[in-house]
């Protein structure tokens, strides 16, 4: 494997040592491609304080011990920090869903008259301690925004390079004076990135050039602007795959004497599959890191064309170096976009808890019942505001909104059990099964399938 130095790499080691020594390399390698498939990014709401819940903790709880406990088997920080703040909120969420339950039964029982008035001076404590629960939920959950806040903003200085559309469009002011301050600044912009040290006296020369007249600029700016955009995507497709896809030497060699001094007397090929299962573990936590910023269908889009465009980048050849540049400015558009839908939900997520907090606060002294109210509505309505925007737009390329992904994975089944024959109704393209020998036993999901697609044509005969 050819490995390139990333000096931004700085986590532990996976001892994964409870994986034994003897599985087979093939095994272990998908048992953690299994891990990458189950990576669980949260609920997709904002958790604010509520009865329901009541139904949603259990959930969130199981979710939360499975995702931490595959986050430690590959030694995933990001990960367990974050399951376990979400574990961390459950106790503050039932007990805030079940004092408030128990707070308006005694209500009601004395407003029937069932109980005496004298109930709630005793427990006239419940409603601050439900206040106070609700705000331990509500600072969690604030930490949890906060730090996908950060990490998303940390991602996108570091990773997106710069817009060139507005460089490109500087070139063809017809005022010199004009056309000079404005590709001026927008160089000066490109060269705080941290390039290589090329680019930037490319950079540098250009900005000298300062008596350039409009037939001058043009091919001027075609070879030197080229250039420099060229290796710009260059330089951070670089980083970006050095970043997420790959193991520094550096790390390699931490991974080998650590392996050394852990199976000191074992023989090479225990020693071997045992840094193959480090090196996959490790990689892989990479790769969790970086969907955590962009969502799974990015990732593996950026892990699977970026090593190409990187080649054609560099390519002699004009039409692959001219392909490559399209398909590096369509990543790093896609980088932009989600950066900025993930910027969009978080903000919502941090408004929604900001009003709830007040809405918390304010209920526990004395103002008119309609402001707290109000601001605990509106928090709860921006929760849900979030998880269909999370779950309408960081599936989807672009700014399209898939309303299908909105719908809860538990509705989905319920429907295709109480509906199954609309789900199993064929397309118009064939469906290819399993060949069977002649005699031979069929398989069970051929037979299903034969059923299901004679009563439908029965049904159709019918109708």
């Amino acid at each position: 494997m050819t490995v390139i130095n990333s000096s931004s790499r700085t986590n532990n080691l996976t001892p994964l040592t409870q994986i034994s020594t003897s599985t087979a390399t093939s095994e272990s390698t998908s048992k953690i491609s299994t891990l990458a498939s189950k990576l669980y990014l949260g609920p997709g709401y904002t958790n604010v304080p509520g009865i329901t819940n009541l139904f949603y903790a259990p959930g969130e709880l199981y979710d939360g011990i499975k995702a931490t406990y595959r986050a430690y088997q590959i030694g995933d920080q990001e990960g367990i920090v974050e399951n376990s703040l979400r574990i961390a909120q459950v106790p503050f969420s039932v007990s805030n869903a079940l004092l408030q339950i128990a707070w308006y039964v005694l209500s009601a029982g004395v407003f029937f008259k069932i109980l005496k008035d004298k109930i709630l001076t005793i427990t006239a404590p419940i409603p601050f301690t439900v206040a106070g629960l609700g705000l331990g939920l509500c600072a969690v959950e604030t930490v949890l925004e906060s730090i996908g806040l950060y990490r998303t903003i940390k991602f996108y200085n570091e990773e997106y390079p710069f817009d060139f559309k507005g460089l490109k469009e500087s070139i063809e002011e017809k005022d010199p004076a004009q056309r000079q301050l404005k590709i001026s600044k927008s160089l000066r912009e490109i060269s705080k990135r941290q390039l290589p040290p090329e680019i930037q006296n490319e950079i540098q020369s250009f900005l000298e050039k300062n008596d350039l007249s409009q037939t001058d600029i043009t091919p001027f700016s075609e070879t030197v602007l080229k250039s420099i955009e060229e290796k710009v995507y260059l330089s951070q497709l670089t980083k970006l795959h050095e970043n997420y896809f790959q193991i520094s030497p550096k790390k390699e060699k931490k991974i080998r004497d650590y392996v050394e001094k852990q199976l000191e007397g074992k023989t090479s090929q225990e020693k071997e599959e045992r840094i193959h299962l480090i090196t996959q573990a490790n990689l892989q936590r990479y790769k969790n890191n970086l969907i955590r910023r962009v969502h799974p269908w990015l990732a593996n889009k950026i892990e699977e064309s970026v090593p190409q465009i990187i080649q054609n980048l560099q390519s002699p050849q004009a039409d692959k170096k001219e392909e490559a540049m399209r398909k590096a400015e369509s990543i790093f558009k896609d980088i932009r976009i989600q950066s900025q839908k993930k910027l969009m939900i978080h903000i919502i997520g941090l408004v929604a808890l900001a009003l709830t907090i007040a809405g918390l606060i304010v209920g526990c002294f004395s103002c008119p019942f309609l402001i707290p109210f109000a601001l605990l509505m509106i928090g709860s309505g921006l929760s849900f505001v979030r998880y269909y925007l999370h779950c309408g737009f960081m599936d989807s390329e672009g700014w399209n909104f898939s309303i299908e992904n909105c719908i809860p994975k538990p509705v989905k089944k319920i429907y295709r059990k109480v509906f199954p024959l609309e789900n199993a109704r064929p397309s118009s393209s064939t469906v290819a099964l399993p060949y069977v020998l002649p005699g031979a036993q069929k398989p069970i999901a051929v037979r299903n399938y034969e059923k299901t697609l004679s009563r439908l044509n029965f049904r159709m005969a019918k109708a």
